[in-house]
């Protein structure tokens, strides 16, 4: 019997600490379902507020761009306004007239660069013109000179010519007043 008693000590011993357990996982589960209600009511919180968030962010998003629109439409009149201006027309002109010369610097450039091409061989007629005008320059120059050298001797000449006949004159100026 003493057995009998000491397993039914232990039995409701179990019993109590099962309770004990029940009860602590009861509370635990009340806990967790409290929780569970607390989430699914944030979450359809939440939800709520995505959906006005985006209704929001779609309006929003619609305004935004019909206000797009009609900036690209004032810019777009603004242009044509401008574009007939005769400083905008002008300004055109010389847009197109820097990009066609900035096209031909490029031309240029790379025909300097080529050694057979027309610009290098334009120079090199150009030099050998100028080679040949500064020949017949230096001839020109050295027959000048040869002239100016034959005058100086002619004017010499002259002089010496000039002092005898002077010469020849005092002398007959002198007989003829004797």
């Amino acid at each position: 019997m003493d057995s009998i008693l000491l397993e039914t000590k232990t039995t409701d011993r179990e019993i109590y600490l099962q309770d004990d357990a029940i009860e602590v996982t009861k509370y635990h589960c009340e806990n967790l379902e409290a929780q569970v209600r607390d989430l699914y009511s944030e979450n359809l919180k939440l939800r709520h507020d995505a959906e006005t968030i985006q209704e929001e962010f779609e309006m929003t998003f619609a305004r935004n761009n019909e206000y797009r629109e009609k900036i690209k439409a004032h810019k777009h009149l603004i242009w044509e306004m401008e574009s007939k201006m005769p400083v905008m027309i002008e300004l055109a002109k010389k847009k197109a007239v820097v990009e066609e010369l900035k096209t031909k610097k490029e031309e240029l450039m790379r025909d300097l660069q080529n050694p057979e091409g027309s610009v290098i061989k334009q120079v090199q007629v150009q030099n050998k013109r100028y080679d040949a005008i500064l020949k017949r320059l230096h001839c020109q120059l050295n027959k000048l000179h040869s002239n100016r050298r034959q005058w100086h001797w002619n004017i010499q000449q002259l002089e010496k010519k000039a002092a005898e006949l002077r010469k020849c004159l005092g002398v007959m100026e002198l007989q003829s007043s004797v």
